[in-house]
């Protein structure tokens, strides 16, 4: 194990967790600001990895170009795209790009992902995905002054961020998982609690 790295599991998988400083948060891509434990040290399935590296590959990443990283990955993504299968399981925008070129495997998006649509099973993850997206994107909008265009956010603005479920539980769920991820990304002072 190198320095800088963690493996830990969850039934009969290893992770990888990468340990960050707090300074470097900032600028962290959205896998490595989940898994940090200055972050939000939430523990990714690979599936979970890929769907977030690509939506921070769209939005964050000069070139827009997502990568697999290593052969679990490439082999993951390959059988998602439906390379060698016949049921694919991952749509990308009409305008994104695929290269394979001997075991390498990227993706070019022309624009950033704006939708996400996850179509999965009970328990597979759809509300911890959708709890770091949001946590992410409410910290660029508050930390980063050239997230909206330039425009800044005056002082005593009030900020929504809106979340929807098919239910009042699921919705509270993701909502005490919002605010829990805002505490551990400091976004919210420690003895505050917004309420739905």
């Amino acid at each position: 194990m190198s320095e800088g790295e963690m493996y830990f599991t969850i039934p009969g998988r290893y992770f990888k967790r990468s340990i960050l400083k707090r300074t470097q948060l900032m600028d962290a891509g959205f896998v490595e600001t989940a898994l940090s434990e200055y972050g939000l040290g939430i523990p990714l399935t690979p599936v979970q990895r890929i769907l977030l590296g690509m939506v921070d590959a769209s939005r964050n990443h000069p070139e827009r170009i997502f990568q697999s990283n290593d052969e679990v990955t490439h082999e993951l993504l390959k059988n998602l795209l439906g390379y060698g299968t016949d049921t694919q399981r991952l749509w990308l925008p009409p305008d994104a790009r695929v290269k394979i070129k001997d075991s390498d495997l990227s993706i070019e998006f022309k624009s950033p992902i704006t939708l996400m649509l996850c179509i999965a099973g009970r328990r597979s993850g759809k509300t911890t995905i959708a709890s770091i997206l949001m946590s992410i994107l409410a910290r660029g909008i508050l930390k980063d002054p050239d997230f909206l265009d330039g425009v800044p956010i005056l002082d005593d603005s009030l900020i929504s961020l809106i979340n929807v479920a098919c239910d009042t539980h699921q919705a509270q769920i993701l909502f005490q998982m919002l605010i829990r991820n805002l505490h551990m990304l400091r976004l919210l002072p420690k003895k505050s609690f917004p309420k739905t």
